[in-house]
C-alpha cells in the first residue's frame, strides 16, 4: 500500500512539474482579444467619397455611433451619381485604407439602392470585397448630409443552404419541409 501511494505520489509531481522546451519553462502567450474579435464596427468612417467635405460628425442612431458627413453637392446630383454608378456598375467610392488593411483593391460600387422620398439609401460594396457598407443620404439646403452606417454586413457564410421546398424521392410522395 505505501509503494502504491509513494508511485502515486511522485507521479503526481512529475505531472505537476512545467513543461520544458530548450531549457525554458513553457508558458502560453495570451493573445489580445483585440486581435481575435472583430466587432464589426469602426472607430473612425471606412467610406471616402470624391466629393468636397465640408463638416464630419458623429450621431447616435439607437446602439451605434453612425458618421455623418456634410459634402458641397447638391442632393439631386448626388443621387442622380449613384444611380448611374448602379446601372453602370461603375467605381463611386473607396474604402480608406485602414478600414479594410487585409484588402488590397479598396474600390467600391453600389449594389443597392432605395429612394423612397426626400431621402436615399444606398448599400456599398464590391465583389472582391465580403463586406457591405449602408449610407443615407439627405438634403441639407445646397448640401449634402451623408450618414454612414457604423455597422459592417458581411456576405460571409458557412456556405449550408437550408432548404427551399419539399424533398419528392423518386419512389414515393413528397417530404414537405418544416420551417421549425
Amino acid at each position: 500500500m505505501r509503494i502504491s501511494t509513494l508511485v502515486l505520489a511522485s507521479l503526481l509531481v512529475l505531472i505537476a512539474t512545467p513543461a520544458f522546451g530548450q531549457d525554458k519553462p513553457y508558458s502560453p502567450k495570451a493573445a489580445s482579444i483585440g486581435q481575435l474579435i472583430n466587432l464589426a464596427t469602426y472607430q473612425e468612417s471606412p467610406i471616402q467619397l470624391q466629393y468636397d467635405e465640408l463638416n464630419r460628425t458623429t450621431v447616435t442612431n439607437g446602439p451605434r455611433l453612425d458618421f455623418e458627413h456634410t459634402y458641397a453637392v447638391g442632393f439631386d446630383e448626388f443621387v442622380e451619381t449613384f444611380a448611374k454608378a448602379y446601372q453602370e456598375h461603375t467605381a463611386v467610392t473607396a474604402l480608406r485604407a485602414e478600414a479594410a488593411p487585409h484588402i488590397k483593391d479598396t474600390t467600391i460600387f453600389v449594389v443597392g439602392m432605395n429612394k423612397p422620398s426626400d431621402t436615399a439609401r444606398f448599400t456599398l460594396g464590391s465583389k472582391s470585397i465580403p463586406l457591405r457598407f449602408t449610407i443615407d443620404v439627405r438634403p441639407d439646403g445646397e448640401n449634402v448630409i451623408v450618414t454612414v452606417h457604423n455597422a459592417v454586413y458581411s456576405q460571409l457564410f458557412s456556405g449550408i443552404m437550408p432548404a427551399r421546398t419539399g424533398y419528392l424521392p423518386t419512389d414515393s410522395k413528397e417530404v414537405p419541409f418544416r420551417w421549425n
